[in-house]
């Protein structure tokens, strides 16, 4: 992602746009790409632009997308959104984190996790993505952050076999 799209992601943050109102766009973007081709192609005029973005939007996405257009940027619009995503979630103190099992954690399990996870990174919210691993033999692998936390069987056993050979 390039640091324009960066830039645009948290220029719309700042715009202080509904949350539901840049998903719905980001949505109706990705559901219709016609739409953005419309919009990047160079042979369709300004003017006619702005049109089919009044037509469709209103306010301040109408006019942010409108700046896109202008400074011919709405090729970054997919990223600027991507980049929105991790903003807001930074504001608001929203950490994505993935655990890998082989059996299906319990309730009290995800819940110290989670608690972990807050406490780790300071966190207010974690949204736990779980997936099934049957390599892991037992226990399980946490990813949050760029930070792995092993507490897999397999994991275990390595940092013992570390540990006895002394390295």
């Amino acid at each position: 992602m390039t640091q324009t799209a960066n830039n645009y992601g948290k220029v719309l943050y700042e715009l202080s746009i509904p949350k539901e109102e840049v998903e719905q766009t980001a949505k109706l973007f990705e559901e219709e790409p016609k739409l953005l081709n419309i919009l990047q192609n160079p042979t369709v005029l300004r003017k006619t632009k702005y049109a089919v973005i009044d037509r469709i939007f209103d306010g301040k996405m109408s006019a942010f997308l409108k700046l896109l257009c202008k400074y011919g940027r709405i090729g970054q619009l997919t990223d600027a959104f991507i980049a929105y995503r991790e903003y807001y979630e930074k504001q608001h103190g929203i950490l994505h984190g993935q655990v890998y099992y082989v059996n299906p954690l319990e309730k009290t399990e995800k819940e110290r996790i989670v608690q972990f996870l807050k406490e780790k990174f300071s966190c207010e919210e974690v949204l736990l993505e779980e997936e099934k691993n049957e390599s892991l033999l037992g226990g399980y692998l946490l990813k949050a952050g760029g930070i792995e936390f092993d507490f897999s069987y397999e994991g275990r056993l390595h940092q013992l076999e570390k540990k006895l050979i002394g390295r």
